[in-house]
């Protein structure tokens, strides 16, 4: 006895000729002998020792179970257990295990890894997140899964009961179609857990804050590319991280993308199996719309193990890149290039045949011909034109009765829907339609999985691999070109202009060597781009004639013909009628490009004048589009410019090239006159000879100085819409007047130490000015000073200004948890010791400053040395302070009110 497993109408061909091949009932039938039942289902019977053919047990034995309903049952992820609850409870513990899992991850109190066996249903923890959605919206929008019909389970009563009662003995037989359903329910679940997960994130003011540092910050790398970026990621702290998880709904995501990993997987197993490539032979053995219903469910079943999880996860920071192969990528392409003769060496019907024609280029050159008898349907699955073709004339039924299968049923419903009718097909009968809708689904997918073969080829990427090193390498040569050009033109030294001439040397000698290596990039992506052509057509040419022999009358002259030769006959070829996204339309520059192959239509046909219609457009979206993308700046006139600056930074260099030996000559007349002053100086007494004095006492240390403070005002001033954007407009204010108090006091006490001596006399007489108030002497007795002086008030009011500002720049370092905290608080004792050194007198001083104004200045500079060492990064402060910092020391960061304003200054 050889019962087929099938839970649709099989065709009258279908069951003859599982009648008269026993190949097929190999595959599509469970075979049984010698009916001696076991006592339990697993066990089956008992004579046999190979378990796969246990399939007789006693019912008696068996466990209650609900009646079948594949509709409810393919909502769960474990069906089975649902099936064995007779009371109606497996729903609603479902949904109070998701349900406390969704709210253990809200409160935090679960952060680790989920065991298997605590793993929710899928469609439960969807459930729990759409109840808190509906919560905040006023009008909830309809879901695929009801909360109430989960938690108002009904019981049921056991379906078995009566058969056992009898004494009826069970048959287990596999019923493959419902499990390919089973697992496209499970995927279309996850990817329903997905887009919830998505639109509540999108309800968090803080999620576009969440998605830049996941996205930008946190990845180690970026494509193929390391991720500059990575290394302020140790800022973030781990509640931080938490925070974004949560924004971001990681961990349901996570489950998420793991139940649909699962599900393709195994609807992929599912597919390249014969067992059930036969149960799907059932569909391709129909008639009509039947028929092309099995086109359309085989074409979903395919599509849906393509992308991977992380392309169909909104949140996810792939989601964006360019889509990577897949197992399931991998096997239509080996579907499609499938002869024969291999599916015939294994004595097997593949999916292949019976989704398309087998055939080879050669025949495709010349317009397809009807065949003068159609092909007869077998009962095999093959593929059969001319029965597809028929519908082309093909309205649907008035008595729907005649549609005999759930997926002819299906397309008939969308096509009186108007779900199909698209600009091309309105106003064509249904059958059009169903064809069209058809063949779509397939050839969306192998376009899908050809793209993803090209975008991973690894020679190509090797090639552009090798090109951005070549121009990081340039770009490193320029640099120091630059550098070193820099450098001569300040020091005019015969070593910096060897050094200069020795950059544009490297650098030229690299632009010659990358123009000869661009000539070989060039050939050799020209002959990978000739292999993926090969490969492409290769992959397209059964599918390409599948649609000849289903569409003669709408595509009557589709045939491959070479692209010089479509040209030069005036033919529409398809996919590149239409221009690039630049706006240029392609051209074969090469007689090896004119050489592809390429499908081609008659422009006179009626078919042809459509698709010129939308393609003409498209063109005119694309050229809106481009130019609304040039609206705002002139690129020609760009470039001239830039050329232009080019060649006039040429000319200078060459100019300074020329005079560079005219400097130096005169550099070494001024020198020669110096040693000539320097040898007319009269001695110094004693003291001016030590060498400690005469290393503190030259100019250069208080030109140093000088130096100093003028980098200060250059920094202050520079920085100055920094500070205002991070700190306050008073701060950047009295930073910047503070630097210039102090640069004028240097220039002042230098000007006295260094003018002439009319200039020393009159500056030193203004410094050493007595203030003769009451006050003063208050003040200069508390200082145990003389008098107050001009000098010791400057020297005050400069050493109070650089504390007050160091002390502020200290509370805000250790608000912000800034490690340069500690440089900061020095620098402020540093301030309060140059203050005391300005107003307490000096009985031993060097020049002009005791040992506090040394301790002082000391502490300053060691103090703006940790500074520069430790102090955070912008993007390392908001990420301390931001919205997912632990620190609170810029509260205009914090607080989902304030979510933009972080926003703008994480990318501003």
């Amino acid at each position: 006895m050889k019962p087929p497993s099938a839970n649709l109408p099989l065709s009258a061909a279908r069951l003859n000729g599982l009648q008269s091949d026993s190949g097929l009932r190999h595959y599509r039938c469970s075979q049984f002998r010698d009916l001696y039942p076991a006592d339990q289902p697993q066990m089956g019977f008992a004579r046999w020792p190979d378990a796969a053919k246990r399939t007789v047990f006693r019912l008696d034995k068996v466990e209650a179970q609900r009646p079948r309903a594949p509709a409810k049952e393919w909502q769960f992820e474990r069906p089975w257990e649902y099936l064995a609850d007779t009371t109606g409870t497996y729903a609603g513990k479902a949904l109070d295990m998701a349900a406390s899992l969704y709210e253990e991850w809200n409160a935090g109190e679960r952060t680790g890894p989920l065991a298997p066996f605590e793993h929710p249903e899928p469609a439960a923890l969807g459930i729990a997140i759409q109840k808190d959605l509906d919560r905040a919206s006023e009008t909830p929008a309809k879901r695929p899964f009801s909360y109430d019909e989960w938690r108002t389970s009904d019981c049921q009563t056991d379906a078995l009961e009566d058969l056992r009662n009898r004494g009826v003995c069970g048959l287990r037989i596999e019923d493959h179609f419902y499990e390919m359903r089973h697992q496209q329910a499970r995927i279309n679940t996850a990817r329903h857990l997905l887009e919830l997960c998505a639109e509540k994130a999108r309800k968090n003011p803080q999620l576009e804050n969440a998605l830049l540092v996941n996205q930008i910050i946190l990845p180690g790398r970026i494509g193929r590319q390391k991720n500059p970026l990575f290394k302020y990621s140790l800022a973030l702290p781990s509640s931080g991280r938490q925070k974004i998880r949560r924004v971001l709904m990681t961990e349901e995501r996570t489950l998420g993308q793991h139940y649909l990993t699962l599900a393709q997987a195994e609807l992929l197993q599912c597919l390249k199996r014969q067992l059930y490539q036969q149960a799907l032979a059932d569909l391709f053995s129909t008639e009509g719309f039947d028929y092309a219903g099995a086109f359309r469910c085989a074409g979903h079943f395919i599509s849906d193990t393509l992308e991977p999880a992380c392309k169909q996860d909104p949140l996810d920071p792939e989601h964006s890149q360019p889509s990577p192969d897949s197992d399931g990528k991998a096997w239509v392409r080996s579907l499609c290039t499938e002869q024969v003769a291999a599916s015939a060496s294994r004595e097997e019907v593949s999916l292949a045949r019976m989704l398309w024609p087998q055939t080879t280029p050669d025949s495709q050159t010349e317009p397809y011909q009807h065949p003068e008898t159609p092909e007869p349907n077998d009962g095999t699955g093959v593929f059969r034109g001319a029965a597809l073709a028929a519908l082309e004339k093909l309205d649907l039924p008035e008595d729907l009765s005649e549609i005999l299968t759930v997926e002819g049923l299906r397309l008939a419903d969308d096509i009186q829907s108007g779900a199909l009718t698209t600009l091309m097909l309105a106003g064509m009968n249904s059958g059009m339609k169903a064809l069209d809708s058809s063949h779509s689904e397939l050839h969306q997918s192998i376009r899908s999985a050809m793209a993803a073969l090209e975008n991973n080829d690894r020679q190509l990427q090797n090639l552009t691999d090798e090109q951005t090193r070549l121009a990081q390498r340039r770009a490193a040569l320029k640099a120091e070109h630059d550098a070193a050009s820099r450098e001569w033109m300040n020091r005019n030294s015969d070593q910096a202009f060897r050094k200069e001439q020795a950059a544009a040397k490297a650098l030229k000698d690299f632009d010659d060597a990358s123009a000869r290596l661009e000539q070989q990039h060039v050939q050799t992506r020209q002959t990978i781009q000739q292999r993926l052509m090969a490969q492409r057509i290769a992959a397209m040419a059964n599918p390409m004639e599948g649609i000849r022999r289903a569409m003669p009358e709408l595509l009557p002259d589709l045939r491959q013909m070479t692209l010089s030769d479509a040209i030069a006959q005036g033919k529409y070829v398809l996919g590149l009628e239409d221009l690039g996204p630049d706006g240029a339309r392609y051209n074969p520059e090469t007689s090896a490009a004119g050489k592809v192959l390429v499908w081609t239509l008659s422009r006179d046909k009626p078919t042809t004048q459509a698709i010129q219609a939308l393609t003409r457009a498209e063109n005119q979206l694309t050229l809106a589009r481009r130019a609304l993308a040039e609206a705002n700046g002139n690129h020609e006139e760009l470039r001239a410019k830039l050329q232009a600056a080019q060649s006039r930074y040429n000319q200078v260099v060459d100019e300074l090239k020329q005079t560079g030996g005219r400097i130096r000559d005169i550099n070494s007349e001024i020198r020669k006159l110096e040693g000539e002053a320097k040898a007319h100086r009269v001695d110094l007494n004693a003291a001016e000879r030590s060498r400690l004095h005469r290393v503190l006492n030259t100019p250069a240390l208080p030109l140093v100085v000088l130096a100093i403070e003028a980098v200060n005002v250059a920094n202050a001033f520079g920085s100055l819409k920094r500070t205002s954007r991070e700190r306050s407009g008073y701060r950047a204010i009295s930073g910047l007047l503070s630097s210039g108090y102090g640069g004028a006091l240097a220039a002042t006490l230098l000007s006295e130490r260094f003018a002439n001596e009319a200039t020393r006399n009159r500056i030193a007489s203004a410094l050493q000015y007595q203030f003769s108030g009451e006050g003063a002497k208050f003040i200069a007795k508390i200082f145990r000073a003389e008098a107050l002086t001009v000098k010791m008030l400057i020297g005050g009011v400069g050493g109070l200004a650089l504390t007050g500002i160091s002390l502020s720049d200290t509370i805000y370092a250790i608000n912000t948890g800034d490690q340069a905290a500690l440089g900061h608080g020095i620098v402020t004792v540093g301030g309060v010791v140059t203050t005391l050194s300005a107003m307490v007198p000096a009985q031993l001083t060097l020049l002009g400053m005791g040992p506090l104004g040394w301790a002082g200045l000391c502490l300053i500079l060691g103090g703006a040395v940790l500074v520069a060492h430790y102090e955070d990064e912008p993007i390392e402060n908001w990420l301390k302070n931001g919205p997912f910092g632990e620190h609170d020391g810029l509260p205009h960061l914090q607080g989902d009110n304030n979510a933009p304003e972080a926003w703008y200054r994480l990318v501003y």
